[in-house]
């Protein structure tokens, strides 16, 4: 006498559909699982009618939803909305994927690798023009930088805070009954700008009372903040010789300004 093997399921219903008219799962899949799960777990196993509702709750998740775990703890899985997925997930850095963070709005920021929203630089940079110079100065016979009579006092108010350069091409002569040397710069004389760095320009004559005249080229670099007025002078001091004079009577000159960061 044969007996029926404990082991032994029935038969795939392949040909029946999963879910109902409803969305539900079909009883004859339910009860297919329910007897796969029983075989499976022996007296381990949960009922056939937790197996059933944990089947029907998986097969009627909601709209727009994912089915997960969104607590700090071993548990069931429910249905997630989009709202408790985004938290769960981190937002990218320079080091990890992930999502795009919140930009705080607006339209003019952009977003960086390192996973930041920041307004671009600005494009368009301060610049500033003295007036023409056209005219000789006294002559200069100090060892010290004395400001030029004739220089074009610079003035200006950044529009913003920043690294800022002021240049000029000055005509220049030295005169000296031997060798005569001048030196010449741009300096901020009101404002109490941070000077950064600054090139100067020198030149020198032969032996000759005449003098020899050059352009010569100079630039500072300061820093400086919107809003205050600054002026900005060209100095000549003399090293050797009897005197420096700033010349824009042959060559018409002026001072400028611009920002460089």
């Amino acid at each position: 006498m044969s007996s029926t093997p404990t082991n032994v399921i029935s038969p795939v219903p392949n040909n029946q559909p999963v879910t109902d008219s409803n969305g539900m799962i079909s009883q004859i899949w339910s009860g297919f699982f329910n007897q796969l799960w029983s075989r499976a777990g022996g007296s381990n196993a949960p009922s056939n009618l937790a197996l059933s509702q944990a089947i029907t709750d998986l097969a009627a998740s909601a709209p727009n939803s994912i089915v997960g775990n969104n607590t700090s703890a071993t548990a069931a899985a429910v249905d997630l909305t989009p709202a408790q997925v985004n938290a769960m997930l981190p937002a990218f850095t320079s080091l990890l994927a992930g999502l795009v963070p919140a930009s705080g709005g607006g339209t003019a920021k952009f977003l960086r690798a390192d996973g930041t929203f920041q307004v671009p630089p600005v494009a368009v940079l301060d610049f500033f023009v003295s007036s023409p110079v056209s005219t000789s100065s006294s002559s200069i016979s100090s060892a010290s930088f004395v400001t030029a009579s004739n220089s074009p006092a610079l003035a200006f108010i950044p529009n913003y805070t920043g690294k800022y350069k002021v240049y000029a091409s000055i005509p220049m002569i030295v005169s000296g009954a031997t060798v005569a040397t001048a030196v010449g710069r741009i300096a901020n004389t009101t404002g109490g700008g941070t000077l950064l760095a600054e090139s100067q320009g020198v030149v020198s004559a032969s032996a000759t009372t005449v003098g020899d005249e050059a352009s010569v080229y100079c630039q500072s670099v300061y820093s400086l903040s919107s809003g205050i007025n600054y002026i900005f002078n060209i100095q000549a001091k003399l090293d050797a010789g009897t005197g420096v004079i700033i010349d824009g009577t042959n060559a018409n000159f002026y001072m400028f300004a611009e920002r460089v960061a």
